[in-house]
């Protein structure tokens, strides 16, 4: 997949100790990958480091921007299944009934994740899970995809130098490259944490390029 050129400044790789935010009791925090498959940013502006040829995932380090309480009040009329297919500049009409704070981020997040791809358009789905929803290892059959968890667990993700199972904190964005971006770099394998039966309800955003799954 073509996409604009990387800077000639290369990616942070995680380094010894760097704090994975919200990470529950038993999960695996963030420590140094070895293969450089999978890099930790904390800004935006650095998101095209995921377009180097031995980077599969990315992770963007970042305080939640969404309050507790506008989460809930998200979770307690979620609207059902929000999904668009269009430019993301005309997203934030199709949030309408969300938290003006939820909107706001989920409408940035689009805007940054379609001028990476260089795409005219997104594929967008978020949707409130309280099931067991792709809770088996994969890679996913697109090209570029970012995920990121509102509310409940993150997504599972497997470190591809030890194996260890991670999970990717509360309102974190990562980008994964897919099978379709045609690269030769890293797939990380991933999954949605088993939850069914819990009561655990999971707020999850997926963004696409055009190429992806239709929404």
């Amino acid at each position: 997949m073509k996409m604009e050129q990387l800077p000639a400044e290369p990616p942070e790789r995680l380094e010894t100790g760097q704090r994975q935010m919200g990470v529950p009791p038993g999960v695996a925090a963030i420590e140094p990958v070895g293969t450089g498959a999978v890099c930790a940013v904390a800004a935006t502006a650095q998101w095209q480091h995921i377009l180097a040829p031995d980077v599969g995932m990315l992770l963007i380090d970042r305080p939640p921007p969404v309050p507790v309480q506008a989460m809930r009040a998200a979770l307690a009329a979620w609207p059902g299944r929000i999904g668009f297919d269009g430019p993301a500049e005309a997203l934030l009409p199709a949030l309408a009934p969300l938290p003006a704070a939820l909107a706001a981020d989920i409408s940035d997040l689009a805007q940054r994740f379609q001028m990476l791809a260089g795409t005219l358009a997104i594929r967008l789905r978020c949707e409130r899970i309280l099931g067991d929803a792709c809770r088996k290892w994969h890679i996913d059959y697109t090209d570029l995809r970012l995920v990121c968890t509102y509310a409940g667990p993150g997504t599972d993700w497997r470190d591809p130098a030890s194996g260890t199972e991670r999970r990717l904190g509360l309102q974190q964005p990562a980008l994964f490259k897919g099978r379709l971006f045609g690269d030769g770099a890293p797939l990380i394998e991933h999954r949605s944490p088993p939850i069914a039966g819990t009561g655990v309800q999971r707020l999850v955003l997926v963004i696409d390029t055009p190429q992806g799954p239709p929404v």
